[in-house]
């Protein structure tokens, strides 16, 4: 546990901590800007919080860079220093505080997480201890959202993190890491895909493919088997050739037959000439006195010109017809060529190679194709396997969680309130949750809500501390606040709280919160030695 910090800056030089309740005394007219929540802030820095060097940044500039001396006290007591100029480095001292030696936060950090025997938790030591550390300026004072410790936090993780702090996370883990890498083997082979590293093929040509495996093996298979006949007499390897050359020889003729069609009709088009001629219109004349000879040549002429047009086009068309005969024929005279080369000479073995490397490619084709699109169902069937085991055992888990949690706030709520009153409840979903109470929804009960849930996980968990910053006291009601001093001074574990105004609390609460307080502070007796704000009530330090 903490048991002292000391800084050269402080009016009081050290302070002293002890277990259960420890409290920052307010005076009784509400002080602000005196240090109240700048003490809970340097706690937390004291704990590897990194919060007070950016929300209290006015504390360095106005009396400069400062050192933390500090003591926990475990199986023996341990001594170190913390500067702010220097925040990633803890110094490990001695018990007059000489420096002998140095260590990174994180490996403090790590110190801390084992002598609190928090190491099997899966979790680093801010994760657990940081959301409970509830001071104005950390951003984890949302009374919908208690868990968060920060508005931009995921629901998942911060249900991840409670989870982790009751030791519920480890069958989790390995769940979801199990899960990250066979969703980045996913992720990767669908970026092959989307590269043309690899083929992609749908399930329509993977049952094609089969066949295809399927046959070229028998032939493979045929081969081998019978190499002693192929070597002798290559007809029925040449013939399996020749199907498919004259296969292809097919189709290419046919198109032929339909592209000489098309070029007789367009042949046919281009010399049949559909206008009059200049003299047959003088000839109308002579018969039909009354007809506008001009206005049927400005027609006729009109005809000409489209003619002139439809004639350029169907010569393109020719043109393009033409060329495509042309490549018909080179394509035709490479299946005769081949047909020939095969029927030479049945006697040559390179008949027996070339068939084989092409059957053996037309496998080697449909079997890679199909081996990847079995990796991609493998893949996806193990995705869909282990999400739906990890809903399960996430279920379980935080169904396991929360019931804890409910059932301590209920007998919180008794105690503090009456058996009447109704209790808050934690409710999780999935990577989603709400805490609340349906038929209350005042300021005042969501804050008094927000204590009964740190009380109720510190009771109930291996949390090892809270810190509480008087904003959660001032909007609840004053009967309610005085029996949760009583909750804090039960604890074996520490708790850390600021408040003020403790008469209002009854006799009980004042003298409790008197005879815990570690450091009193008004309007004369700040927390550093230089006053610097301005003391303005109701707004918190």
């Amino acid at each position: 546990m903490l048991k002292q910090i000391s800084c050269t800056k402080f009016r009081e030089k050290t302070i002293n901590f002890d277990s259960g309740l420890n409290v920052v005394l307010g005076d009784e007219k509400a002080s602000n800007s005196i240090g109240k929540s700048t003490l809970l802030m340097i706690i937390d820095f004291i704990y590897g919080g990194e919060t007070f060097l950016t929300h209290n940044s006015d504390t360095v500039k106005e009396i400069g860079h400062h050192t933390y001396q500090f003591i926990f006290l475990f199986d023996k007591k341990y001594y170190f220093e913390r500067a702010t100029i220097s925040p990633n480095i803890i110094e490990i001292c001695d018990a007059n505080f000489k420096r002998i030696d140095t260590i990174s936060l994180e490996q403090y950090k790590d110190f801390l997480l084992e002598k609190y025997s928090l190491s099997g938790l899966m979790a680093s030591f801010r994760q657990i201890v940081g959301v409970y550390s509830r001071i104005w300026g950390k951003g984890n004072v949302d009374t919908e959202r208690p868990l968060h410790n920060f508005s931009q936090q995921s629901a998942k993780l911060a249900i991840d993190q409670l989870l982790k702090v009751y030791g519920q996370y480890e069958h989790l883990e390995g769940l979801e890491n199990d899960l990250d890498g066979v969703s980045k083997d996913n992720s990767a082979l669908k970026a092959a895909w989307k590269s043309k590293l690899i083929p992609q093929i749908l399930k329509a040509q993977y049952n094609d493919n089969k066949k295809v495996i399927e046959t070229a093996q028998i032939e493979l298979a045929e081969i081998k088997d019978h190499l002693a006949k192929y070597a002798s007499n290559l007809n029925e390897i040449i013939s399996y050739e020749l199907l498919e050359l004259k296969a292809d020889k097919d189709v290419l003729l046919s198109d032929e037959i339909i592209l000489k069609a098309q070029l007789e009709q367009l042949r046919a088009n281009l010399t049949t000439s559909k206008h009059f001629k200049s003299k047959n219109l003088q000839e109308l004349g002579s018969f039909f006195p009354q007809a506008n000879i001009n206005k049927l040549a400005e027609i006729e002429s009109f005809h000409k010109g489209i003619s002139t047009i439809l004639a350029s086009e169907i010569k393109e068309a020719e043109k393009s017809i033409e060329q495509q005969l042309t490549e018909l024929k080179i394509e035709l005279l490479r299946i005769d060529s081949k047909v020939s080369e095969l029927t030479k000479d049945v006697k040559a073995p390179d008949a027996v190679v070339d068939r084989v490397c092409k059957v053996s490619n037309k496998l080697k084709d449909a079997a890679l194709a199909n081996e990847y699109y079995d990796i991609s169902s493998t893949l996806k069937e193990s995705i869909k396997t282990i999400k739906a085991e990890l809903k399960i055992v996430k279920e379980s888990a935080s169904n396991f969680v929360q019931s804890i949690i409910n059932k301590k706030a209920f007998e919180l709520v008794t105690e503090i309130y009456d058996e009447s009153s109704q209790s808050p409840r934690l409710f999780i979903n999935g990577n989603n949750y709400r805490y609340d109470v349906d038929e209350d929804t005042g300021t005042g009960k969501a804050y008094s809500n927000l204590v009964i849930l740190d009380l109720s996980i510190l009771k109930t968990s291996n949390l090892p501390f809270v810190i509480h910053d008087s904003l959660l006291f001032k909007n609840i009601e004053n009967s309610a606040v005085s029996s949760m001093i009583s909750q804090y001074n039960t604890l074996n574990k520490q708790s850390f709280i600021a408040i003020d105004e403790i008469v209002k609390y009854g006799s009980n609460a004042s003298e409790c919160l008197l005879s815990n307080s570690v450091i009193k502070l008004d309007e004369n007796n700040t927390l550093f030695n230089k006053v610097w704000k301005k003391q303005v009530s109701a707004i918190p330090e």
